[in-house]
Order: structure tokens, then sequence, then C-alpha cells
């Protein structure tokens, strides 16, 4: 359309027509406009994003109208496929594309959400269909139109965000400014769009171009940074820096290690400062803030103050004279310049300064006001009249407050929409203007107080002391925020105490009296308390220790924040070495007169723990046994008692009078808790209790218990109780299943269910071995006694072996325990108690149980695919190990295959297949070829739920089931069935993992990140079904796999037999030449094929972008994307954690991945005993190529590895807790491998059975102590001076698991059946 005068004046009208309500005006509008521009796709894009002005549209995302446009590009006569079976069923006899796209282009217009994923979808299409000439005026139309300025309101998915979530997809990618995305994401809720767009412009930009490169990582930085992404920000500085000094101070930041990364930043200046090494300004730039930063973090003020000085900087100047209290009055002028010498643009936080420093000068001035008014009156003059405090809502104080809160709100507003780290700073912000309204409040009580209503008006202040006590932040939230509340709390109460301390009455006062004028004093020690808790919570010693000394300077505090002032110094004390003399000196030196016998119980509790940590077992023993007679309801003190005595029975092994009172303490200490505390010692009585001695010593501490036993925290230990009937402390788990069967019947009615079965089964072996035990002395009476002691010996006699499951425990070594019940008499017992008590209950739960048992089996065709899916396995493992020899179907795999033969309904399948297993030997290879794939809280059951979901994964075709809770919840199951009796090992795993959780949400680095180890919750029918709880959210990496493998048309077997033929081809060529394989074939040789194979199967089959455009697909926008990875590479670290140090295997297949949340789950795995054996894998953990791509680089480094140190550091410091709740576990697994192997552990119970389970412990807490740090931790302790601090990151131990992890060479090493090159 030519541009007139008269078009160009009604461009606007017919544009604001384009996006009428009225369906046929908006389609005439849309109609015209598209015959007059270009047909072609290329020059259409170009002039609707480069020569179209859309300004009239401010308000509406005009991208409808550029979709429409490229739908008016689109030959509408073209028939559709009438192939597909959505369209097939239509009676239209012709159906044309034009048909599909009048009904599309309406409902997008209604739909905002649809219209920005079609568009978001499709112009990457058409983007790589262009040529490079129009590619190249598409990319300048799209710069001209992202930098046009909006000022008025956008809608909620504007046109800013469809734009930039397309141009990220774009292959070859666009190339953008990195500027422009930074000002996009900044300005107009891009902020997801962007950081995707600009993580890839960072990973493959052109080495050739720094300025380029640096521009597009500057722009990263700042965006990871305005969004708090700090691991991001870090893994991102740490990729670029040039200083190994750099690179060390920032991990050390990275992980709260302030003390260390400071003179490591301090070390960079002096070296380029010296011109040693080139430096960038970027780099240089990084230094000078976070030594800053550092600083403020380890509240060093006062040289803070000098630097502030020196530079002239007046806001830095500013927030340090905030934190000195005598600089910060009406009268210092140095505050008034510093305020007014700042310059715009205002920040909350300024506001917030001005408001408080007018406030309290206006209160100041009023109470001298007030003292003149009072001598004029002493003096029989008039005086003036009253002045009130000018806080309403015209005045100055009111002004400045609302305009902080209106400048926090802005920011609120350009953050995303969801919740991110960068809002909690504006949620301190928000929490400040709160406060700061009530200290107006509390200004105009303390001016209006006097000695008449002292009482009164304290009441009054007293009450908005509480509410602040009640609102702080969280433990985890970062120090900066800590020490801002604290400061600006003790503002105030050194305001209080300028008011009330002159009111201080001449004579004798009630103790109320004193109490109010000392209020100040009070709220300031018990601000400093919980401030100095926090820090060493955050591992900030020397700020703890430092604030714990300010309590000193306070003339008045109460009895309760002196206790809470050493207690704290105590635990300080206790957390470094060189320092246990001096905590114990402080305990020794403090008057333990005006204190409660409470705390005086938990100081001499403390003291205890010294003495035990500087081996003075006597004297300890004896503080403790003190601090339980002053007062025996605090369960600290039983508590550390009893870990006391567990630590000198683990030392004398044969001591059982220490194991005994470390069972008494347990008890008394999880009584007294009550809550999830008790659990540690609960496991420890537990464990101790299966390692009594013969005149069960410590089962006599426990029957003497008078106490009240917490069974509901017994209710984790179900399982554990359970396999405990058929050992030595079967009696005590009788007993205390007992009393859980009373009060939570639910809880223990389906483990109760399952291994009831297993019970009985080994009761009918046992009746077996006896009867043929009575034949055999009735036959052969001579060799009476070698018969009878045979089954003693550990399980030598061949008929009770064949029938009991593996993981139960030997009954005839069981029977002589002084004449026990069996443990299936106990079962029973529990059956029955449960059936007469609840009779409803029991009659509904079998009833669920059998239902599902009967009608959730699986079918005749499920069976066969599981069979047919693990022969398959199976033979590809054979084909694994190259040979020249014709691999061949062994007796093993033929009787399967006929097991299988049978389940196959008749027909030309099972006759060919019949044919094949019985004419002729089968190769492997033609077997795999014939038989390839095609490609919370408490909620009652209040139905289930009529759909029923078939579903089928690699490795077998499973059901899942719904139910519908009261609260109309849905919880949906995987039915899980076995061929055979499962170990469930890995129910023992998902209960240690649990523990680790429970660790883990105490620490402040974990907390922070929100980290957990995910556990599929798991309900055992039977030992042959349990529901898993799975939704259809959850997928496994195998089944990506396989979408990948149908999408490009070969089966999923096909990389494997290319990798297992180029190693076959190889190992004949050797063959051939007459070199043996194992004396000729060198290694190195064999295994650089193996990676030529591994290369070639990525190149051909599996790229390395798999997984990443998997999610690009199934994510819905740059958000879901962003925390989908987010989360995705937290959930990746926790498991890889698991699998170094608790030497795990994890296949594939056994990863499952939810596409809702993000979490990562492991079914049917469980952790390595033989911890001497190497990795089955080669690698520390599975980190392959498409992880590395999905994860990036910049995750790798930066939220991988801290990931990781925090999972270690929480669960190893600053004592290894875990430790202890090890050995509960680990011995049910190690009791099954010992039976494996023909050994009695009952008999070798305190000799080598404990022996390798300490030595099993040992190195996964050597695995956790390689990842944690501690090493490169404490060399950088010991260093003197700045010069001799090592320049080593932190993360060191882990960045060497991942470079093992991410070597090909070693990925090549891995058996084919895990897939490496996925």
């Amino acid at each position: 359309m030519a541009r007139t005068d008269l078009t160009v004046r009604l461009e606007a009208s017919f544009l604001l027509g384009c996006k009428a309500e009225d369906m046929s005006t908006r389609t005439r509008f849309l109609n015209l406009f598209s015959e007059h521009i270009p047909k072609q796709i290329g020059p259409r894009l170009a002039y609707l994003l480069g020569g179209q002005s859309w300004d009239i549209l401010h308000d509406f995302n005009w991208a409808f109208i550029v979709l429409d446009m490229i739908f008016g590009a689109i030959n509408g006569y073209a028939p559709l496929m009438d192939s597909k079976p959505a369209l097939a069923t239509l009676s239209i006899p012709e159906l044309r594309v034009s048909d599909v796209l009048q009904s599309v282009r309406h409902l997008l217009y209604f739909d905002t959400q649809a219209m920005h994923g079609t568009f978001v979808a499709l112009f990457p299409e058409i983007w790589g269909g262009l040529s490079r000439k129009e590619q190249g005026d598409i990319t300048a139309s799209m710069i001209h139109i992202l930098t046009k300025e909006f000022h008025a309101d956008l809608p909620q998915i504007n046109i800013f965000q469809t734009l930039l979530a397309s141009v990220h997809r774009c292959n070859p990618p666009m190339a953008l400014p990195p500027h422009v995305v930074k000002w996009l994401a900044k300005s107009y809720q891009c902020w997801y769009e962007g950081l995707e767009f600009l993580q890839v412009a960072v990973e493959i930009g052109r080495e050739d171009d720094a300025a380029i490169r640096e521009a597009n990582q500057d722009a990263l930085a700042e965006v990871y940074a305005e969004l708090c992404e700090d691991d991001y920000y870090y893994g991102l500085w740490r990729r670029r820096c040039l200083y190994e000094e750099t690179n060390a101070a920032l991990s050390y930041e990275q992980n709260g290690f302030y003390h260390f990364a400071q003179p490591l930043y301090e070390a960079a200046q002096l070296k380029a400062r010296q011109s040693i090494y080139p430096m960038s300004e970027a780099e240089y730039y990084v230094w000078e803030d976070h030594w800053m930063l550092c600083s403020e973090k380890l509240m060093q003020w006062d040289i803070l103050q000098d630097v502030a000085s020196g530079e002239g900087n007046a806001d830095l100047a500013l927030e340090c004279g905030w934190r000195t209290l005598q600089t910060w009055n009406q009268e210092n002028a140095t505050v008034t310049t510093y305020l007014n010498s700042v310059q715009t643009p205002l920040t909350p936080r300024r506001v917030l300064f001005k408001a408080y420093h007018h406030l309290y000068s206006m209160a100041c001035t009023l109470r001298e006001q007030q003292q003149t008014a009072a001598q004029l009156v002493s003096q029989g003059l008039q005086p003036p009249p009253p002045v009130r405090l000018a806080v309403d809502s015209q005045s100055e104080f009111t002004k400045f407050v609302d305009e902080a809160n209106q400048l926090t709100l802005r920011k609120w507003d350009a953050l995303p929409e969801g919740l991110t780290m960068a809002h909690v700073p504006l949620l301190a912000q928000f929490q400040q203007v709160v406060e700061l309204r009530e200290a107006a409040v509390l200004m105009g009580n303390l001016a209006a107080t006097t000695r008449e209503n002292l009482n009164e008006k304290a009441q009054e202040a007293k009450a908005i002391f509480q509410h602040w006590r009640d609102r702080l932040p969280l433990t985890e939230d970062d120090i900066g925020l800590w020490n801002d509340l604290v400061s600006w709390r003790q503002h105030v109460f050194h305001a209080v105490n300028k008011f009330y301390l002159p009111l201080s009455p001449e004579g004798p006062s009630q103790p109320a009296t004193a109490t109010h004028i000392h209020r100040g004093h009070h709220e300031s020690a018990w601000i400093i308390n919980r401030f100095a808790h926090v820090a060493r919570k955050h591992g900030l010693l020397q700020v703890c220790q430092k604030f714990l000394d300010d309590i000193y300077r306070l003339p008045n505090i109460e009895i309760s924040e002196a206790f809470l002032k050493l207690r704290e110094q105590a635990r300080c004390n206790y957390e470094k070495q060189n320092e246990w003399y001096g905590g114990l000196e402080v305990i020794n030196n403090t008057n333990l007169m005006y204190f409660s016998g409470a705390q005086k119980s938990e100081f001499f509790a403390i003291k205890g723990m010294f003495l035990h940590r500087l081996n003075r077992h006597e004297d300890a023993n004896q503080a403790l046994g003190q601090a339980v007679q002053l007062d025996h309801t605090v369960p600290k003190s039983w508590a550390l008692w009893g870990i006391y005595s567990d630590d000198m029975h683990h030392l004398n092994p044969m001591d059982f009078m220490l194991a005994a009172n470390a069972v008494s303490c347990y008890l008394q200490a999880a009584s007294l808790y009550r809550s999830s505390k008790s659990r540690p010692y609960l496991n420890r009585t537990l464990w101790l209790l299966s390692m009594d001695d013969q005149e069960e010593t410590v089962g006599r501490a426990f029957q003497e218990y008078k106490g009240e036993h917490v069974y509901w925290y017994w209710i984790t230990f179900i399982p554990q109780l359970l396999m405990s009937l058929s050992q030595k402390e079967g009696k005590y788990a009788h007993f205390l299943l007992l009393g859980i069967a009373k009060g939570y019947p639910q809880a223990v009615f389906f483990p109760l269910r399952a291994q009831r079965e297993e019970f009985l089964l080994l009761k009918k072996g046992h009746m077996t071995g006896v009867s043929e035990s009575v034949k055999t002395e009735s036959l052969q009476p001579a060799t009476n006694s070698a018969t009878s002691t045979a089954p003693q010996g550990g399980g030598t006699d061949g008929s009770v072996p064949l029938i009991q499951p593996p993981h139960m425990m030997d009954t005839n070594a069981f029977s002589t325990l002084g004449g026990q019940k069996q443990p299936w008499d106990m079962a029973d017992e529990l059956v029955t108690l449960l059936k007469t008590g609840h009779p409803l209950l029991a009659l509904s739960m079998e009833q669920l149980a059998e239902q599902i048992r009967e009608r959730l089996k699986p079918n005749q065709e499920e069976e066969v695919y599981r069979m047919t899916c693990q022969l398959l396995t199976d033979a590809i493992g054979l084909c694994s190990t190259p040979s020249k020899e014709v691999h061949t179907v062994g007796a093993a795999a033929l009787y399967h295959a006929q097991k299988l033969l049978h389940n196959v309904p008749p027909g030309p399948i099972r006759d060919q297949f019949e044919a094949q297993i019985n004419n002729k030997p089968t190769t492997m290879l033609e077997y795999i070829q014939s038989h390839k794939d095609a490609s919370s809280p408490f909620v009652d059951i209040k139905r289930i739920s009529t759909k029923l979901e078939r579903c089928r994964s690699p490795l077998l075709a499973f059901r899942r089931i719904t139910f519908i809770g009261h609260d109309a919840s849905v919880h949906t199951f995987t039915v899980q069935t076995y061929p055979q009796r499962g170990p469930r090992r890995d129910e023992r795993l998902a209960q240690l993992t649990r523990i680790y959780n429970e660790v883990l949400q105490h620490k402040r680095e974990a907390r922070k990140r929100n980290l957990e180890f995910h556990v599929l919750q798991t309900v055992s029918l039977n030992p042959f079904i349990r529901l898993i709880k799975i939704d259809n959210s959850y997928i496994s990496l195998m089944d990506i796999y396989d979408d990948h493998c149908s999408r490009n048309g070969f089966g999923r077997e096909e990389p494997t037999l290319l990798f297992q033929e180029k190693l076959r081809v190889f190992y004949n060529a050797r063959t051939d030449d007459g070199k043996g394989r194992d004396t000729d074939i060198l290694k190195s040789e064999y295994l650089q094929v193996r990676l030529d194979a591994k290369n070639e199967v990525e190149a051909k089959y599996i790229p390395r972008t798999v997984l990443a455009d998997y999610m690009k697909r199934i994510m819905t926008d740059s958000t879901s994307l962003w925390l989908m990875r987010k989360q995705f590479t937290r959930q990746i670290a926790a498991l890889n954690f698991l699998t170094f140090c608790m030497f795990l295997n994890v296949p594939p297949k056994r990863v499952l991945v939810s596409r809702e949340t993000g979490l990562v789950g492991l079914i049917d795995t469980s952790f390595n005993l033989r911890v001497d054996s190497p990795t089955p894998d080669h690698t520390p953990f599975r980190l392959t190529p498409n992880l590395q791509e999905f994860i990036t680089p910049i995750g790798i480094e930066g939220l991988m590895t801290s990931t990781m140190l925090a999972l270690s550091r929480g669960l190893l410091e600053p004592e290894p807790l875990v430790e202890k709740q090890l050995w509960l576990f680990i011995r049910d697994d190690f009791m099954m491998w010992y039976k494996s192997q023909g050994k009695n552990p009952l008999a070798d119970m305190r000799l080598g059975f404990r022996k390798q389970l300490a030595e099993t412990i040992s190195a996964y807490l050597k695995r956790m102590s390689q990842l944690s740090g501690s090493a490169e931790r404490a060399r950088a302790g010991s260093a003197e001076g700045v010069g001799s601090l090592p320049s080593v990151t932190v993360v060191t131990g882990i960045q060497q698991a991942i470079n093992l992890a991410t070597n090909p060479q070693h990925q090549a090493k891995m058996p084919d059946q895990t897939y490496p090159w996925f």
C-alpha cells in the first residue's frame, strides 16, 4: 500500500480496526492488511517488524496481527492430508488449509497464551527456511522494533516477551546486541527470555571476538545479579576470570567462607598492581566490589568507613554510620550532610534513612520542649501550648515513608511474576516500612511518658516489641538482612533508653518499674543473642563472638539473656578445636547461682561434652551425670549423656554397661523431646539392642525403662522393627510394634502384611527342615549330632536356604535365644491385635490390598512384554563382550525363552518363535534383530478414581491407580509387581535419604538453596506387589531416549548394536593378525576404539542436545524452562552426590524426572556394600553429554558444585550426625549379604560383621568428606598472611570428580547397557 498523506493519517485507526472485538470487523481489516503487503514470507516479515509502526497498539500484543499475516501467506487452497486420524472422521469431502486456519485465527485472538506459544513455535521454523539475506533483513528489523521504548502499561504477555522467546529458539541463532537484551529483560518482564538468549550467546560466542564475548558475559552477569541468582553468577565469573585467586575467592564467597575470600581478593589486587599477569577491567571491579561485600558480611564497618571517607562515597558512609549508634542523632552534622548529599535516583533505603532521621529529630525536639515546659511550670510561669508529634498523612515523615513504599513496589513490579530470591530483600524493605510506622507510634508514646504513667506507657511499648520479636527473617536468609534489622532496631532501642533512663525514680522503686526503665537494654540483649545465633549458624564465628561481647557493655540485662549469651559463646567455642579449653574455662568461671535448675543442667551437659572432646572421660561422665541430677526434665542433658556413653561403647565394644546407659538416656531424651529430634535416638536404641551380649545387658536397660514410649516416632522404623522380630532383639521389637499397632494401626498394617507372608514361607521352610531332620535321626542315629548341628552353622542344610528368602535371618540360630517366640508367632499376634482392636479398619485395608492384587495384576500381554524386555537386555549384555566366535543363546536364556513361549497366545508369532527355538541355535545378534521394539498432612481415602491408566516403560508394562482424598486431593500410585520376592533394598535407601533430608532442614546452605533428596513414596502390599507414588508427569531418561529414537525412525537398540559392531570389527581385525586379546592388544588402543565408537554413535544417532530439545519442546515458556533447568540441576547434583558417596549404580532407566516439578527420583536402586570393589560405571557419577548440555557449563560450575558442597557440609558439619544413623540401615543389608555367603551374622556379631560394617560406613563418610572441601579449608586456615593463602577453590574435590565424570575417555569405559552416549 502506497504511503500517502491519507494512509499515514489513517494508519493508526486502521491498526485499531485489526484488534476490534467484533469478529467480522476484525477479519475485514486483517484481510485488507494482508492483501496490501508482500506475499512472500521473508519480505512480509521484514515489513511487519521493521516498516510498520505499532505505537498505537502499545497496550496490545500485536504479535497476534503478525501471526495472522503469516497465516495469510499460506496457500489456503492446499488440501490437508486425509491420513490424519483426527481429520479422517470429518464429513467434509475435501478439507483445505483455509478451513482450519480461519478457526485458528479467531481462537488465537481470545487466548493470548495460545497465540504466544504458536508464534514462538512457528517463527523459528520460518527463520530456518529463509535465505541469509532475508535473515539479515529480519534481524535488522527485529533490533529496530526491540529498541523502541513503550511508556504505557503493557499486557501480562507483552510483545517483547513473545519476540524475544521466538528469537531465542531460532537456529542458526539470531544475533542481537547484548545490552539490548539486558535492557529488555529489566524493563519489560523478559527476565527468563533474556537469560536463555544470553546463556546461548555466551556458550556459542566466537573466541576471536573478545569484545562481543565480554559484552555478552557482562550482560548475563548483570541479569543474574538483578535476579539474585548467585550460584549462576559465581559460576559465570569463575569460568571467565583470568586469575586463579579470583576463582578461589569466588568459590569461597559463594559458599559463605568470607574470611577466606577477602584476603584472596587482596592478594589478586596486589598481584595486579605489580603487573605480574594481565587483567581485565571487569575483573578488577569484581575484586573491589566483592572485597567490600565480604567486609560487609564480616561486619568490618570501621574499615569500610575509612574506605568511604577516602573515596568520598556518601552511600557507603551512610551505611557505615547507620551501624554506629553514637554517630546517628539529630545533632550530628555529618549524618545530615550524608543524607543531603545523596544524589538521585533515590532508593527505598535512602528514603527510609531520611524518614527515621526526621522522626527521631522530631521526637527529640518534642521531648526538649516538654522539659522546657515542665521547668516553666515549676517556676510558676505559663507553659507554651502542647506540641504533638507530626506523623499524620500530611507530615514530612509520612511522605518519606510513602515514597519508600512506592519505590519498593515499583521494584517488586519489575521483577518476575513468580517469587525469586530477588524478592527477599524487598520483603525486608516492606518489613522496615511497617516497623517504621510502628516506630512513629512508639515515639509518640515515649514523648508522652512521665514518671507517673511509666508503667502504663511501658506496657504499650512492650506490646510493640513483642510483635517485633515474632517478626524475624528466616535463619537461612542473608546475614546482611539480619544485620540491617539488628541495626535498625538498636536505633529504636537507643531512643527508648534516651527517653526512659531520665525517668528513673530517685528512691526505692518497684521491680516492674526498674524493668521498664531498662526496656531498651533488655530488647537490645535479646536481638543481639538472636543475631549471634544466626551468625554461628552461618559459620561466621568471629561475628558471633564480636556481637556477644557487645552484651557486656549493656548496664542491665535479664538472667535469661545472660544464659543465652553464655550458651551461645560456649557453642561457638565448641565448633573450633583450638578453643575447647577456652570454652571450658568460660563455663567453669560462670557463677551459676542466679540460674534455674534447667539452665544449670544444660551448662553441666555442655561442660561434659567439652571434657569428652578433651579426652577427660571420667570428668565428662561425672559432669553429665550431675547435669541429669540437677534437672531430670531437660532432654538435652539426657541426649548428651547418651551420646557420650554411645561413643565410649564404640571405643570399648565389650563394655555393654555403656551401651545400656546409652539406651536408657536415649529413651528418656526421646520421651522428653516428643518431636522429630527423638528419631536419631530411637535409631541408636534399636541398633544397640541388636548388638546386645548373651546376658542381655542392653535389653535389661530397655525393660527397666518405666517412662513413656513415643510410638509415633517409632513409626519411621517399622521396617527395621519387623526385621528385628527374627533377631535377638525380637521381643523388644515386638513390644514396640504392639504399641504402634494399638495407637496407629494404619501405619503398621501393610508392612506387617508383607512381612508376615515372608515369615509364613520361612515357617514352612523351617518346619520342612525339622521334619527332614527327624526322619534322618530315625534312619541314621549314628549321624544324629552332625545333621542336627548343620543348620546352626550358617545354613549348610540345603533345604532351608532354597525356601528361605535371601533377606531373612537364620531362624535356627534365632530359636536358641532363651526360648524366645518365633517371628511368625509374633507376627500372628500383631495381626490378631489389629483384627480384634480395629476390625473394620483391618477388613477395609485387607480388601483394598486384595482387590489391587486381583484386578491390577499384569495380564498375559504385559507379562510377555516384561519377559521380552528382560531377555533383550540380557542378550545385549552378552553381546557387549567382543568375540570372534558366534554368540549363542545359553541354557538359562533358552529356559526363559521357553517360559515366555508358554505365555505367547497362539498365532503366527508364537509359531515363528517356537520354530526359532526348537529348530536351530539362535545367534544373539539374530535374536536381538528379531525382537526389537517398535519405536504432609494426613488424607483419608474418600474413593478410588474410575480412571485406570495402562502404561508402558522401557522395562515393563504397568498400571496406575488414583485415590481421591477427603479434601479432594488426588494421589496417583503406580502398581509395581515382582515376578519373585523383591529384597526391598531401595526402601532402606529411601529411609536413609529421608533421614538426610531431616538433617538438611537445619542447615543454612541447604535451606538457602531448597535442597533435598527426592524420595518416591512406596507402600508394600505383599512381597510381590507394592504401590509407588508416581503420577503421569514422571518420565524416565530412557523414555526420553526412546522418544528421540522413534521421532528419528530407528530402534532403541541400533546405537548399542553399532557400538558393539565397532568393537567386534576391531577385535576380529586384531585376532586375524594373530594377536591375542589379553596379551598383544594394547589396552589404550582398545579404549580408543571404544571412544571412537561412542563418538560415532553420538554423531549418527544420539546428539548431545536430545534432552535439551525435549525439555524445550514440552515447556510452555522460557520461565518454565528456566525453573525446570534450575531444579533439574539441583536434583541431578543431589543424585550424583548419593551415587558417589553411597556407591550407587544408577542406569538411566531407573532415573525418573517429573515434568511438572523438575524433581528427580530413583526406583529399584540400592547402595553398594562392597566399597572395596571398583564402581561399575568407571566414573564417579553420571554426567553424560546430554546432561551437560541441558544443565549448561555455567550450571555445572556454579549450581552443581555449590549444591554438592552444601549437601556434604550439611551432613558432616559441625559433627557427622548421620554417622550413627547409618549403622541400623546398613546392618539389614549386611545381614542379607552374610546370609548369601553362608555365614551366620549372629555368631559373628561383634567380630567381622561389625568390623566390615564400620569399614563400609567409613568409606561412605570419607567420600562425603572429599566433597565437603574440608582439606582445602584446613590448608587455608593454617596459612599465615595473605601471600601464603593457597589459591585453590573450596570445591576442588568436586571439580575433580566432575572432570572424571565428563571425561569422554572415562565415559567410553562405561558398559554400553548404561548408554554412555546419552
